[in-house]
């Protein structure tokens, strides 16, 4: 069957370090300026700045497994068994259709424009070490890479 593939764009990698930067940053700038009480009494918001960066950015993915497709969203993780779907969608996103409904994926954004056209070509030549062998590995990708990916794997 292949490994368990874990895929979450690297956009939005870069996005949850920004954000986490920036609440250090803030945490720095108001112990600097006020001491440990600034810190008491405002350090919440730049924390909640970092979790809200995890939670939106970091946390999202989609794994391709031996058992079906897991989206981890920013509110929930939906198990999607390989039996239950019934078609892929990429054109807006990634969108499981089953017959209970639909489900999309946050860390799978489709490509707009010229995008489009590069990102179906390269869905088209992944790399083998995607498919062979066991054990967990990491790519980027978007919503015509992890979708070609779930095509193949039905």
């Amino acid at each position: 069957m292949g490994p368990t593939i874990v895929f979450r764009p690297t956009s939005a990698r870069v996005y949850a370090v920004i954000t986490w930067v920036v609440a250090a940053i803030v945490l720095a700038a108001f112990g600097a300026n006020g001491g440990i009480g600034e810190v008491v009494r405002y350090g919440a918001i730049p924390l909640a700045m970092a979790v809200f960066g995890w939670a939106v950015f970091w946390r999202p993915c989609v794994e391709v497994g031996g058992d079906g497709v897991i989206l981890a969203n920013v509110l929930r993780t939906v198990e999607v068994p390989w039996g239950a779907i019934e078609r892929v969608d990429t054109r807006w996103g990634l969108r499981l259709v089953t017959a209970h409904g639909a489900v999309t994926a946050w860390a799978a954004p489709a490509r707009a424009g010229m995008g489009r056209a590069r990102s179906a070509r390269r869905a088209e030549q992944l790399p083998d070490h995607l498919f062979e062998g066991a054990g967990r590995v990491r790519h980027a990708g978007d919503a015509a890479t992890v979708g070609a990916v779930v095509e193949d794997r039905l």
